[in-house]
């Protein structure tokens, strides 16, 4: 039961990762249209599925690898607002 418990906790933090991961990839991509979704979508894709078979076949340090390449991505996605707009700054008026 502990192990079901344990991959649904892992396959729920996989798919609650993947619109970073998009975001992310999209942003970065110099592609254009429909290249540049399938390029995000392919490689959020191959980001979260490759995390959860490391954890599956378990090989711990590369499902770490992994969680340190989403840790990125998520520094990345929460502190664009961050780089664009600065935050604590006074707003001109």
């Amino acid at each position: 039961m502990e192990y079901y418990l344990f991959l649904g906790l892992v396959i729920a933090s996989i798919i609650s990762q993947v619109p970073h991961a998009y975001y992310t990839f999209n942003s970065f991509s110099r592609l254009e249209d429909r290249l540049k979704v399938i390029q995000s979508v392919a490689f959020c894709s191959i980001l979260s599925v490759a995390i959860f078979a490391f954890v599956w076949i378990e090989k711990p340090m590369l499902a770490l690898f992994g969680a340190g390449i989403e840790i990125v991505v998520n520094l990345y996605y929460y502190s664009i607002d961050f780089w664009k707009q600065g935050f604590g700054q006074k707003k001109k008026k």
